[in-house]
């Protein structure tokens, strides 16, 4: 058998063993039926030991089969549960639990139900059509009224129904009557309250681990194993009142009759410490630091929840554009930023009020230009905003730069069209046409003698 590889500074210690070596069936280990159980009348259903053998170092579970009566049928089973954790013959939260199993035979067939599951303890109801509807479970391995002779089930319901639910193993080794193999359940302390869950398949993983929900008040409880076999899930006497109801579903005499479950063993085991001390870890200022003392974390990463935070986003102005600008004169506004987290945008902002589109930052710092069209005429301040790429994101804008937008005035000096924005009057450059140049005198008082 393969363990899972343990944590760094655990090593793996058995804390459950039955080989199935003796002839009957071992009553400090095990009791029949869903006896003991808070959720099967109250604890009181029969401790019935039926269609159980042990021999050859094999526990053989072998249900009983009415063809006429269906209520007459009964599972074979066998569980290490109680009342509660002192009445239990065994229970253990965290761990790994492994079952060395050959199924029964049954391509083609239809009606038999078999498992090796475990139910956390305490629980007091089982029934999921009523309140309060207590919806843990692990089915580590569970084959269900199908002919599927290559996978079997993982089935996992946490604080809801079918939470998880692989079918492995992968890839397929054939059909899995015909040899026996390892059917395991890694449940990991990862830290959190109910830690993760994952399927294992001859020591080798299957599906990915599943986060139980920290909301559930039972898996804290630890689970007790269950082995099953069940030729058709009906009413029984060791069934609880409302049980599932699967009459409908006929049994199949020829998959149900001299066909049982084999399991050759049945180990669990916890992980301890092995003397070397256990790196811890903590968040100190958004940096995950080592500190065997008080660390909740056992990685060195602690579990990517410890994120340093993005330093504060700075900017400010690196070049201003000149104080007096013309109407449509192009020009432009210089800045850069620090902190945050990159890539940054940017955009100029007119009078506190966003102007134009963001525009991608190159780096850390960025010119920005702009043509004083008509509506800029006037005195306005000019910034630059910049926008970093964190979540939430970081906005920071710079101080302002104070600018004046004049048009150009003109008047006539001369007869000619000179540009004066102080006394001018006219707004283009040819004084509207109406400057026009003055005729020198000796000029404009010759006069012309026809001899």
């Amino acid at each position: 058998m393969i363990l899972p590889t343990p944590k760094t500074g655990y090593k793996w210690q058995q804390t459950f063993n039955d080989d199935f070596d003796g002839t009957t069936i071992d009553v400090s280990k095990w009791r029949g039926g869903y006896s003991h159980l808070q959720w099967c009348n109250d604890g009181k259903c029969a401790n019935t030991y039926s269609g159980i053998k042990v021999r050859n170092g094999v526990l053989e579970l072998q249900p009983t089969i009415n063809t006429t009566d269906f209520s007459k049928t009964t599972r074979a089973m066998v569980h290490s549960g109680g009342l509660n954790a002192a009445d239990a013959k065994f229970s253990q939260m965290f761990g790994f639990f492994v079952a060395r199993m050959k199924m029964p035979k049954h391509a083609g067939s239809k009606g038999y139900w078999h498992s090796f599951w475990c139910l956390p303890l305490e629980k007091t109801n089982q029934d999921r059509r009523i309140p309060p509807k207590e919806w843990e479970e692990i089915d580590i391995q569970e084959s269900w009224y199908d002919n599927d002779i290559y996978q079997t089930h993982f089935d996992l319901h946490d604080t809801k129904l079918n939470a998880y639910t692989p079918k492995y193993p992968i890839p397929t080794v054939g059909d899995l009557a015909n040899e026996y193999h390892d059917y395991g359940l890694l449940w990991r302390d990862n830290g959190t309250r109910n830690g993760t869950m994952q399927p294992y398949f001859d020591g080798i993983p299957q599906g990915t681990p599943y986060q139980l929900s920290d909301t559930s008040p039972f898996w804290e409880k630890g689970i007790y194993i269950i082995l099953q076999a069940t030729a058709c899930h009906t009413q029984a006497d060791n069934v609880p009142v409302g049980a599932w109801n699967y009459e409908t579903c006929k049994c199949d005499s020829t998959s149900s009759i001299n066909n049982p479950m084999f399991i050759d063993y049945v180990k669990v085991y916890k992980e301890v410490t092995n003397g070397t001390p256990i790196p811890k870890y903590k968040c100190v200022n958004g940096v995950c630091t080592r500190d065997d003392v008080n660390g909740t974390y056992l990685t060195s990463n602690c579990d990517n929840i410890c994120t340093p935070s993005p330093p504060n986003l700075t900017c400010q102005i690196t070049s201003c554009p000149p104080t007096n600008i013309l109407l449509n004169e192009q020009t432009n506004i210089s800045a850069s930023c620090v902190g945050g987290t990159a890539p940054y945008s940017a955009q100029l902002i007119r009078d506190g009020v966003a102007y134009g589109s963001l525009i991608p930052v190159t780096g850390n710092s960025i010119t920005i230009p702009f043509q004083a069209v008509n509506t800029w005429i006037g005195t306005h301040t000019v910034a630059v905003k910049f926008i970093d790429s964190s979540t939430p994101q970081k906005i920071c804008s710079t101080s302002v730069c104070n600018i004046t937008v004049t048009q150009p005035k003109y008047k006539c000096l001369n007869g000619v069209c000179t540009r004066d924005d102080v006394n001018g009057t006219y707004l283009t450059s040819n004084c509207d046409n109406a400057c026009q140049p003055t005729c020198p005198t000796p000029i404009c008082n010759y006069t012309m003698e026809v001899i």
